[in-house]
């Protein structure tokens, strides 16, 4: 799979998704406390889930849609080059 993400397209694409859920997961061992929010959407039928670091828990929490940025891979399959997230009212 190295061949599809190396030799893939140029071209990016940007697309917006709705959130369906929000949650969390643990911290590592000794910082359970540390969680990490997670975000997750409906993505052409199939369900996915976005995790994002801890310092980003209050941006995820005031967050309305996430902002994918994909390209396309040498064998045809999509690669995932960065997720970010969109305000509520900063549409």
């Amino acid at each position: 799979m190295a061949t599809n993400y190396y030799f893939a397209d140029t071209e990016l694409k940007i697309e917006g998704f709705e959130i369906k859920s929000k949650s969390s997961l643990p911290g590592r061992r000794m910082h359970r406390s540390a969680r990490k929010p997670t975000i997750q959407i409906k993505y052409y039928g199939l369900n996915k889930e976005l995790v994002f670091k801890n310092s980003e828990t209050e941006k995820v929490e005031r967050a309305e849609k996430v902002i994918l940025t994909i390209r396309k891979g040498l064998y045809g399959y999509e690669i995932l080059e960065n997720y970010d997230t969109v305000d509520k009212g900063k549409q």
